[in-house]
């Protein structure tokens, strides 16, 4: 219920903000498949697609804004993890397990033209991340998670994340109109109507980076490039650690949990490597 003085309390203005969030992921996704989907998210576990919304600003506004960004990504472990984990109080062990085992399932999920996700991603299945950069680098920012944010800056990602999912459910002949609407709502803290970009608002699914993700070689070059990059990264710090850990206790359970991970990482640079070669490229 909202405070005595009308308002609303910022953990009920996070919870707006992560549904709006959820339902800006589901309208994008069935808008992908309305225009095909891509080839590249075909059969994609849910946990590892990204939506990301990002919205450039003039170097000349007078609020010094740079950048507001928005992403949205269905809950995992790892959210539940950093978000719950240590909270003060410490949230219920039995309800984490029942959060994880929830997420697990959806993400597993993969993507299809056929997907009803508005039956899979449900309310509270989903994580919001919301951020400001401003001109002189300084940069604000809210998540589903976040314990002590401001209030202003749970507003401006509400007022942002509510109009770009207006227009993303407008029906075509409505964009134009709802598409200047949204662009009214961002310049709502400045009287210059050309505060904000149009051409530089973009929604768009990206790929989460990591050795579990399956590769089916409709991704982009410069992704798998990325992708390579960052597994013989992760692949040569493993390495290391894991000379270190034999050294000491060869026969340890996290011994063997490293060298487990070391062939994750080995199999995912493998294959980014030959999907690139294959299209007579170098690594």
């Amino acid at each position: 219920m909202p405070r005595k003085d009308g308002f609303p309390t910022n953990p009920e203005m996070i919870a707006d903000l992560t549904e709006t969030s959820r339902q800006i992921y589901v309208a994008a996704f069935n808008r992908e498949v309305e225009n095909g989907l891509h080839p590249a998210l075909l059969d994609k576990p849910l946990s590892m697609v990204t939506y990301r919304v990002t919205t450039l600003y003039s170097p000349e506004s007078e609020t010094n804004l740079a950048a507001e960004y928005l992403s949205v990504e269905p809950l995992t472990h790892e959210h539940l993890d950093s978000g719950l984990e240590f909270r003060n109080p410490p949230c219920d062990r039995d309800i984490i397990n029942l959060r994880r085992q929830q997420a697990a399932a959806v993400g597993a999920v993969a993507l299809t033209p056929d997907l009803a996700i508005e039956n899979v991603l449900r309310p509270g299945h989903a994580m919001a991340d919301y951020w400001t950069q401003f001109i002189d680098r300084r940069a604000s920012s809210v998540d589903t998670f976040s314990e002590r944010p401001a209030k202003i800056v749970i507003g401006s990602a509400l007022a942002y994340s509510s109009a770009y999912l207006k227009l993303l459910q407008a029906a075509e002949d409505e964009r134009k109109n709802d598409g200047m609407a949204f662009l009214q709502v961002l310049n709502r803290r400045s009287a210059y109507e050309d505060r904000v970009l149009p051409e530089d608002t973009r929604g768009a699914f990206h790929l989460r980076i990591m050795p579990e993700l399956p590769l089916n070689g409709s991704e982009s070059t410069d992704f798998l490039r990325r992708f390579y990059g960052q597994m013989r990264e992760e692949l040569a710090a493993y390495q290391g650690g894991i000379d270190h850990i034999k050294e000491i206790d060869p026969a340890s359970s996290i011994a063997q949990e490293a060298e487990a991970r070391l062939a994750l990482l080995a199999d995912a640079k493998a294959r980014a490597k030959k999907l690139i070669e294959a299209r007579g490229e170098e690594t």
